[in-house]
Parts: structure tokens; C-alpha cells; sequence
């Protein structure tokens, strides 16, 4: 494979920023490259009222040092559920993209349209997410715009770390963090490698070592697996879906947003009118393939000895419904919800 640049995201700012200048991309309004115009096309109310205003977005910008990455986007329609507000697999789709596009605009792309370092194209390594912790504060509403900003770092010889903070463009108010564990795995294998030597040396330059960077609550946990559930009371079982050709992504795998997706559908609806998601566990096990029925099982991992509960948190197991790896778990979720 070969390497070549890639020319959307060219822009750099050498301003400081909330990091103190570590990830230094400017807020919208600011002046100077990226800024979003005061005003852009509007559309006219049939009552001549004043046109709703739809301003530009800032230009995705990667900090002059390269180890950090902004990007700004707006909450469409069909991201928001019967709230309007932006759904939890809305939000994990933005973060894979801003992640992608952190990659892409230090590296470049493959032949194949993907980044990849060239050490780790020269020695068949990719790097594959294990585990995702997403904590919500507040989810943005349809029409509003949230600003995405990333990192990454290298943990242990194979081992790396992406976080992620989400904030509303407009107001810079928090809306929610998330941390990510990845693992380096060998395409031609299948097994997990060590980074040589070379490809740690690589991707220094590109990584945030300040561990006050990781600074989300719980973030120590993101590292413990979730509990095995067999000492929880089984709420549901038997719900299947399909792993269809809709789900499948660029690299031909089924997306791990579907495995966020079929997670929630198992829950009763009731969960969803009573209550809001604001943190979310996910253990990437295992791997699906078009044409796998996955079932969902569904545990109560929130009621104590005298069973009563404050808030319901959920333990979700995907396991492949039949075949000959019938049974084989592919992700394990925990939700924790909190009451409208």
C-alpha cells in the first residue's frame, strides 16, 4: 500500500487553547482560518418572520503540533430520536469520524482510502477498538452544533488510548466525554502484535502523553472489564437481529455502533420514557459477519439484596444465536440510566 496526503484537513492554529495550548484549535468566531461567517444562507419563514439563520461550520483543524483534533458538526434529523435530541448512536458515529479524520489528516491515506502509519502499512498492523466509555451530560438538540475534540496516546507496547470531549459550539458548555482503549493487531494473523520499535518512535511525535488529559470521572474503570452477569436477574432473552449488509463499514466489518444499536433495542420501552442513557460501557469481544443472527441478552445489574433500586443500569451480552460458534459472545455493554 501507499501512502498519499490528504487535503481536507490542512488547517493549524497556534493559538492556545482549554488545554493550554497542548491541543490548540481556535473556537468558532475567533477570526482567522476556519472561522464560521456570522451569518450564512437562510431560509425565510412563510409568516415573514426573520430568516432562520444556517451559519457555516468551522473547518475540522488539527492543533500545530498534530496531537489533537477538531471537528465541528450539526445534529441533523435523522440523528435525533423522539426527543430531538441527538442519539447515543449518533454520538458514537461522530466520534469514530472525528477519530478517523485525527488519523487521516496526520497520515494521510492508503491506496485503499484508510490512514495508516507507514510503519504499521510495512508490517500488516492495525489498530482495533476493545473498549468504548461514553458518558453524556446533556445530548444536543436537532439543528445545534457540537464541537468534537480528540486525542490519542500509546499506553504499553500494544496497547493505544483515544479520548474524546464533546462540548455545544455555540455555548462551550460539556456535554459529554468518552475514552477508548485499542489494541495493534496484525491483519495477516488475526493476533494481537507489539508495536516494534520503529512505529512507537512513529507516532510519538503524534501522541498526548499529559495523563490530567484523561481527566473523566471513572476513567481509571475504563480498563476493567464488565462484570459477567450470571449473579443478575435476566430481564430479557431471545431478541435477534441480523447482521445485514446495511451494517457492514468501509473496511467490510459490521460497524460496532450496530452492536450499541441492538444492545438498546432490547430494553423495554419504558426505559426509554422514564429515563435517560448517560454513560455507556462497551467490551468489544468478538467479531460478526453478514449473515450472523446475534442475540441480545438482557440483565438488571442495578437492584440491591432488598430490591430496590435507585437508577436502572443494564448489562447487555451479544452472542451469536446459532451456527457452530453458537453461543460465542461478541460484546458485552453495561448502560446506567437516570430518570427524565
Amino acid at each position: 500500500m501507499r501512502l498519499k496526503p490528504h487535503g481536507l484537513f490542512l488547517a493549524r492554529d497556534r493559538d492556545q487553547c482549554r488545554h493550554g495550548g497542548v491541543c490548540a484549535a481556535r473556537r468558532e468566531g475567533e477570526g482567522g482560518r476556519g472561522e464560521a461567517p456570522e451569518s450564512g444562507g437562510g431560509v425565510p419563514a412563510v409568516d415573514g418572520s426573520p430568516q432562520v439563520q444556517f451559519p457555516a461550520l468551522p473547518a475540522a483543524q488539527l492543533s500545530g503540533d498534530r496531537r489533537c483534533f477538531v471537528e465541528t458538526a450539526r445534529i441533523r434529523g435523522y440523528e435525533a430520536g423522539p426527543d430531538r435530541r441527538a442519539t447515543i448512536q449518533c454520538i458514537a458515529n461522530l466520534l469514530q469520524e472525528v477519530a478517523s479524520n485525527h488519523a487521516i489528516s496526520v497520515w494521510g491515506k492508503t491506496d485503499e482510502g484508510f490512514a495508516a502509519s507507514p510503519v504499521m502499512v510495512e508490517k500488516n498492523l492495525i489498530f482495533v477498538i476493545s473498549r468504548l466509555h461514553i458518558k453524556i451530560n446533556k445530548y444536543p438538540s436537532w439543528g445545534e452544533t457540537a464541537r468534537l475534540e480528540t486525542w490519542f496516546t500509546l499506553e504499553r507496547r500494544f496497547i493505544g488510548r483515544r479520548a474524546w470531549s464533546i462540548q455545544d459550539a455555540a455555548t462551550s458548555e460539556t456535554l459529554g466525554e468518552a475514552t477508548s482503549w485499542w489494541v495493534v493487531i496484525n491483519t495477516k494473523t488475526r493476533k494481537m502484535s507489539r508495536m516494534p520499535t520503529e512505529m512507537i518512535e512513529q507516532w510519538w511525535p503524534y501522541t498526548l502523553q499529559d495523563s490530567s488529559m484523561y481527566s473523566m470521572s471513572g476513567a481509571a474503570d475504563v480498563k476493567k472489564k464488565i462484570q459477567d452477569p450470571e449473579t443478575m436477574a435476566q430481564v430479557r432473552s431471545g431478541v435477534i437481529h441480523v447482521a445485514g449488509h446495511s451494517y457492514m463499514d468501509m473496511n467490510g466489518h459490521i460497524n460496532n455502533v450496530a452492536y450499541l444499536e441492538w444492545a438498546l433495542d432490547a430494553l423495554p420501552q419504558e426505559v426509554f420514557q422514564n429515563y435517560v442513557l448517560k454513560e455507556t460501557e462497551v467490551d468489544f469481544l468478538g467479531e460478526c459477519s453478514v449473515g450472523d443472527r446475534v442475540e441480545t441478552v438482557l440483565y438488571r445489574a442495578d437492584i440491591q439484596e432488598n430490591g430496590s433500586s435507585k437508577a436502572p443500569v443494564f448489562v447487555h451480552v451479544l452472542r451469536k444465536a446459532d451456527g457452530i460458534d453458537k453461543g460465542q459472545e461478541i460484546a458485552r455493554l453495561r448502560t446506567s440510566w437516570l430518570r427524565v
